[in-house]
């Protein structure tokens, strides 16, 4: 179903390009296997996506070398934005007009009598019109011919074999394109944000939806990656890395002396009440050698960063091996 078109414009006006939109997703890029095809090299391998679902077009940057615009305004990778008619996109130096197929349906006015508008149930019931079956158009071949044995081919591309077949390419010919294309659906990159949850629970992951949609699909993207070494220093670090973006410092018993705590460096502590935490200063204790079997976090957070707390708090006791313990420390950088 084609659902709308980008009419690619020269400044003067002129067209220069017109691509049908179809149901679903469409990739726009330089790389072979987009919807949508480039040459130029400002264009990235896969600059941009436009879905078409729920009756309505939106548009993702797929983090884009040199980013994608709608009328003038840059988009933030990775974050859907609703198109309408008549918006002007910029897919690096190309721009395109959205408009809908066909240009939108008519409205069709109520009957008028003697001027007045009348009910639609006082107008005389009209008969449906019979069905009449239509030939194939003139010189159009099925490409379903190619796939039969020679004997059934014939030369007549407007007889009754073609002109079936011309009907069944019809009807399958939207599922083949959603086939060709459905790789993008199962990429976490690429994948419509509302399809993430899904492709997290093949990995056993419940995403937090107040997390920004970036951070999430990094964490589908490397789930796998991150199972393997659950329960080390290396995983630990790179999911708390994904969470803040920022890397921690884990020391372990016998590198306390190599890896001091900073003076800037706060506890972070249970509060008073079930799921509150508390910072505090650093005190005599957090200066001593480490227990064994308990290790030490430390994550920078600038001042007045998003980082939450006891979300973090709450990922390294579900990623720590069940038999240690930890302290969980924070500093704020130094500004320059």
């Amino acid at each position: 179903m084609d659902v709308g078109l980008l009419i690619f414009e020269a400044p003067d006006g002129r067209v220069l390009r017109r691509v049908v939109l179809k149901g679903g997703a469409n990739t726009l890029g330089r790389d072979d296997r987009n919807d949508i095809k480039f040459t130029a090299e400002a264009v990235s391998g896969f600059h941009a996506r436009v879905v078409f679902a729920a009756g309505e077009a939106r548009i993702t940057d797929l983090r884009s070398r040199n980013g994608t615009t709608v009328n003038g305004e840059a988009l933030a990778p990775d974050v859907e934005r609703v198109l309408a008619p008549g918006d002007r996109i910029g897919i690096g130096p190309f721009v395109a007009r959205y408009v809908l197929a066909g240009g939108g349906a008519p409205r069709v006015p109520a009957p008028e009598v003697a001027g007045k508008l009348v009910r639609q149930s006082t107008l005389p019931a009209q008969r449906p019109a019979r069905f009449r079956p239509r030939p194939a158009p003139q010189g159009q071949r099925s490409r379903l011919l190619d796939f039969l044995p020679p004997i059934y081919e014939q030369r007549d591309v407007d007889g009754v074999l073609n002109g079936l077949l011309l009907v069944c390419e019809t009807i399958l010919a939207p599922l083949d394109r959603q086939i060709s294309q459905i790789h993008h659906y199962l990429d976490p990159d690429t994948a419509p944000e509302s399809m993430l949850p899904w492709l997290a629970s093949w990995v056993c992951l419940a995403l937090d939806e107040s997390w920004p949609l970036a951070r999430r699909r990094a964490l589908v993207r490397s789930a796998a990656e991150l199972y393997r070494w659950r329960g080390t220093r290396r995983g630990l670090s790179s999911y708390i890395a994904i969470y803040t973006g920022l890397d921690p410092t884990i020391v372990e018993p016998g590198e306390e002396r190599a890896k001091p705590l900073p003076a800037d460096a706060q506890r972070v502590l249970p509060g008073d009440q079930p799921g509150e935490l508390r910072v505090v200063p650093l005190g005599p204790a957090d200066r001593r050698p480490l227990d064994p079997l308990t290790f030490r976090v430390v994550v920078a957070v600038a001042e007045g960063g998003p980082v939450d707390l006891l979300r973090l708090h709450q990922i390294i006791e579900s990623e720590k091996p069940a038999h240690t313990a930890y302290a969980l420390y924070v500093r704020r950088p130094a500004s320059s």
